[in-house]
Formats: structure tokens, sequence, C-alpha cells
């Protein structure tokens, strides 16, 4: 097998470029394999489409390798503005690639994305929206919905998670999403009947009756 990086756990194997990336050629076999299978074949890291520069990498472990990239030139980012640190890991066979962003500028900025911080839970705006309509908001409101509609389309079958990222919707094309997020989930399933009883003032009333 050639390769330029290669990190194994007993039967798995990660044989990659030394920037990370999966290219297998006629002559150079390359992937995620479990014994004799190849289960991944293409892998590639690309910031707006574009290969960030590999600054260094290296087998940590036999089973760990890093990755330290900086960026190239992007819209309104100058090259070498932040680091990226890529590391791919086999932990109990089980593959994880981790992506951390590290600011380099002369006054750096901190920017952290947590699901505390930076984070969009529909059913708590969904709360929001309810409550600003009440009092009388209607166009705040319904910004708020508005956004959540749009939200909805980059999830399967429109179905909202209970939590995804927030960042502004100018500064990315693709909405981030939480990887361990339940979907769907009931508080968010919920979260557009309430809006459609404050939008429309439909109300149900349910009475239960023992016998």
């Amino acid at each position: 097998m050639e390769h330029r990086r290669i990190i194994k756990q007993g039967e798995v194997v990660v044989a990659t470029e030394e920037d990370g990336s999966i290219e297998p050629t006629d002559t150079v076999t390359q992937g995620l394999f479990v014994g004799d299978t190849r289960f991944l074949s293409r892998f590639r890291l690309s910031l707006d489409g574009i290969a960030p520069s590999l600054m260094g990498s290296g087998e940590e472990k036999p089973h760990q390798a890093g990755y330290l990239f900086t960026n190239p030139a992007l819209p309104r980012v100058p090259a070498r503005s932040f680091g990226l640190v890529q590391r791919t890991v086999i932990e109990d066979e089980i593959v994880t690639i981790t992506l951390a962003v590290r600011n380099m500028a002369i006054h750096p900025i901190d920017f952290v994305l947590s699901i505390d911080n930076g984070s969009v839970w529909p059913f708590e705006n969904a709360l929001i929206g309810a409550g600003l309509r009440r009092y009388g908001y209607t166009q705040e409101a319904d910004s708020i919905f508005a956004a959540l509609e749009d939200a909805s389309g980059y999830f399967e079958y429109r179905r909202w998670p209970d939590v995804y990222s927030g960042v502004p919707r100018d500064l990315v094309t693709v909405l981030g999403r939480q990887p361990d997020a339940s979907r769907p989930q009931a508080w968010s399933a919920a979260s557009i009947f309430l809006w459609i009883r404050r939008r429309t003032s439909f109300f149900t009333s349910i009475s239960l009756r023992s016998r």
C-alpha cells in the first residue's frame, strides 16, 4: 500500500495524502479500510471550495494523525488569517475527524460556538415569537418565524432539530448542524403549532373526562 500518512488500530486502517485527503489512483491505494474492504475512497477538506494551505502534518500516535492548515485568500478574509487543525483518530475501531479553527490576526477575536453560545433553539424562538405577537410586535415576530422557516430547508423533510448553529447567513452559505442534535425533536415539532395558533388566533380546546 502506497501512502503519505497512515494510522491504524486493529483491522481499521486510514491511508491518506500528506494533507489528509483521500484521492486514490491506479497506482496509489488510499482510503478507510476495515480488513480488506474499503469504506471511504474520497475525502478532501475545502474552504468555500478552495483547498487550505498545508503547514505540516504527521502521525502523532499509531492510531492518530494531525494536520495543520492555514487559509488561502477568501472573500473578505486575507490569506493566512487563521489556522485550521484537523485531527483524525481511531478509537475502539471508530474513525473520528475533528476540526478546530484558531484566529491568527494581530488582535485575535475568539469565536466560540457551542450548544449554549451562538446556537439557535427553534422552540425557544417560537416562544419568543409567540410572546412578541401577543404584545403586538407582529413584524418582529414574523421575522423570527421567517428565519426558522428558511432554516428548515436545510434539514431532512424540513424537520427542525432541537438546536443548530446561529452563524449569520451573510458569512456562510451552509447552515451548521450540531452533530448530536435530535431530529425530529418533540419541542421543535410542537413549535409550528404554537406559531399557527398565535398567527391565526386559532385555539382548540380538549376536554378529558373519566368514565
